[in-house]
């Protein structure tokens, strides 16, 4: 099945010629009453393929051209059903409507200089501690006062050196990892902590302690100890050795302890990495792991303090612990971080996931309001916030009386009318809470309507701004009805037809066919026991026998691995003509591998059951060929053949 957000994307391409100029150019094919002329085709195959400067070949245009048929045939299909009048369809598509606005809705100015000052940051860690003085999460007037007396006494303290930073942390920070790390919050970097905190620690001279500020958490006094250039991205494997508690903690020692004996006794780091390391998820890669910073926080410390410390690629650790596990770690590589080309896209997308984009937002609606023009009308706000509070706003479970449900206009964008009506809805399931000024509350919650409003209006308007939005959603309402016909047509449809299938496969049965098999397992054997092991098996001892044999006293002695495979799947088995031992190798790291067949089938057809993945494949596009046939009978396609001699011409 084709992942839906893969085959959006290609229908974007491929349907993206809508945007571009008014010249036509020839006519290239007609299809039903639609036709298809020059610039539209050149624009969507320039798109979907790449080409140096001399035009592609006949062959290349002819292959296309067959493409960019059937997508306008299924295009004109998907209307026809009407598949775009379906909820989930209009749904869908809104939801992609508002993904695309996004890149729309920032201020440039804005966010360029946002994403620059993160990129600075990006190339520095700095090391820090802070104390902090909480707030609830809907402080009164009285609460923030408490809290910002508190922060600051603390602050008086430090500085006069009444108190000590450290042990003030330990004491009264409300930070509750201050217990335990007396407030010390090791190197982080840009993105690691909330931007108005990250702020404070980047522009805090070394040594030297903040003033108390505050953020949604409460009020902060902060220290910086270090600030660095990044230590870059590193670049490791490792070799695991679980435990689940303290009792096992010594044996998974003893373990990691041999394999770090036999590493150091020339022994590969991979072979030693496949056959004994308990993270299976990177063991199939050779114990590497994703590249990680040393402020990367999700990674043990000492497993992050242990990598950093291996001095050149190939270097590897003694035994280290971490929480839950012993390992040996390997450096792979270290790079420094990206240049700003190279990580600008990904500052784009960090910068307007985090609170920095709280200010560009602020900037954008400034520049909407200068656009736009804005007209507010302060009496009829105050009289709208009197009669909210004489609706007894605060009572539990408020339900908005329908007086409030009034015309009145509070503010204009442009030419539409905001009115009291829609502020009610906007605040009608909103809290009010009882610690606070109502009257403050309520100008809080206009402000947020009124940017709401602001942002909702430039969005609604932007097909009319901007041509090339407008073409994009398009595009996407395209993909989206395309993935429901193939769905329909096709997809589902050969899915849950197994009469079909079975159909299908008995007309084509000798498609499906094992090619000669062998059943064989392949032993990796220390070289003093491999004739031992050899003499075994050809007395007939299966594997289970000779593991439990030869690692009784070294577990690390012996293993095996089975299957069942095609000759062609594997080189050892080109010349297969008998069962028994078919080689004998030694390994890189001294160890021999024996590969034992144990039986070979000859080849046979496959049951229904054994390839029905492939089968299904093979049967949607059969169903696809044939429903492509029957679309070019509903909407008859003539391709102008003197408009496709003059693509990609300069004339």
């Amino acid at each position: 099945m084709i992942y839906r957000k893969n085959y959006l994307i290609f229908l974007v391409i491929i349907s993206s010629a809508k945007l571009f100029g008014q010249d036509k150019g020839h006519l290239i094919f007609s299809y039903g009453g639609s036709q298809v002329y020059q610039t539209e085709f050149e624009r969507a195959f320039s798109k979907n393929n790449n080409f140096d400067k001399q035009s592609p070949s006949d062959s290349a245009i002819q292959e296309y051209l067959e493409l960019y048929i059937k997508f306008k045939l299924k295009v004109s299909e998907a209307y026809r059903q009407k598949l775009d009048t379906q909820k989930s369809f209009k749904n869908e598509l809104a939801g992609y409507r508002k993904q695309l606005a996004q890149p729309y809705l920032v201020d440039k100015k804005s966010n360029e200089k946002l994403i620059k000052e993160a990129y600075e940051r990006y190339l520095k860690e700095v090391n820090a501690s802070h104390i902090m003085v909480s707030l609830p999460t809907n402080p009164s007037p009285a609460d923030t006062l408490k809290a910002y007396k508190k922060a600051i006494r603390y602050y008086n303290q430090i500085k006069s050196g009444e108190l000590n930073f450290d042990s003030t942390a330990y004491q009264f920070s409300e930070d509750q990892s201050a217990k335990l790390n007396f407030g010390k919050l090791g190197y982080f970097t840009a993105f690691s902590m909330i931007y108005p905190f990250e702020g404070v620690a980047y522009n805090t001279p070394i040594g030297e302690i903040s003033k108390p500020f505050k953020t949604r958490f409460g009020y902060h006094i902060v220290k910086v100890h270090d600030r660095r250039m990044s230590q870059g991205k590193i670049k490791v494997a490792h070799i695991m050795k679980r435990f689940n508690n303290e009792q096992e903690v010594e044996d998974a020692k003893t373990k990691i302890e041999e394999i770090y004996k036999r590493l150091n006794e020339g022994e590969t780091f991979e072979s030693l990495v496949n056959q004994f390391s308990e993270d299976f998820n990177s063991r199939k890669r050779g114990g590497e792991l994703q590249a990680f910073r040393f402020t990367d926080n999700n990674i043990p410390l000492e497993f992050r303090e242990a990598a950093f410390a291996l001095k050149s690629n190939g270097d590897y650790s003694s035994p280290m612990k971490t929480k839950y596990s012993w390992h040996i770690i390997k450096r792979i590589d270290l790079k420094p971080i990206g240049s700003f080309e190279m990580l600008e896209e990904q500052m784009k997308i960090r910068v307007s996931r985090d609170g920095r984009n709280s200010i560009n937002k602020a900037a954008m609606i400034d520049r909407l309001i200068n656009e736009n023009g804005i007209t507010e009308f302060p009496k009829q706000i105050e009289n709208t916030f009197s009669a909210i509070v004489g609706d007894s706003v605060r009572k539990p479970n408020w339900t908005p009386s329908e007086d409030l449900f009034s015309d009145q206009v509070l503010f204009t964008i442009k030419t539409e009318n905001y009115t009291q009506k829609h502020f009610i809805e906007h605040i009608k399931l909103r809290r009010f809470p009882k610690n606070q000024n109502i009257y403050e509350v309520l100008r809080k919650y206009y402000i947020n309507f009124k940017n709401e409003s602001i942002m909702n209006f430039e969005e609604g308007n932007l097909a009319i701004k901007y041509p090339d939005f407008k073409y994009l959603v398009r595009e996407y309402e395209e993909g989206i009805l395309l993935f429901e016909l193939m769905d329909k047509e096709v997809w589902s449809k050969a899915s849950q037809d197994s009469s079909g299938i079975e159909e299908f496969f008995e007309k084509n049965k000798t498609n499906y066919m094992w090619e000669e098999r062998a059943e064989v397992d392949v032993y990796e054997l220390e070289g003093k026991i491999a004739k031992k092991v050899i003499k075994f098996l050809n007395k007939g001892k299966d594997k289970d026998w000779i593991i439990q044999k030869f690692n009784k006293k070294d577990p690390l002695a012996a293993s095996v691995s089975s299957g069942m495979y095609e000759k062609s799947q594997k080189d050892y088995l080109q010349n297969i003509e008998h069962i028994g031992i078919i080689q004998k190798k030694q390994l890189e790291n001294g160890h021999i591998e024996i590969v034992h067949v144990k039986n070979i089938l000859p080849v046979t057809q496959k049951e229904l059951s054994e390839t029905k993945g492939l089968v299904t494949a093979d049967y949607q596009k059969y169903l696809e060929i044939k429903w492509i046939e029957q679309l070019k009978k509903l909407y008859p396609v003539k391709i102008n053949e003197e408009g496709v001699k003059h693509l990609f011409k300069s004339n």
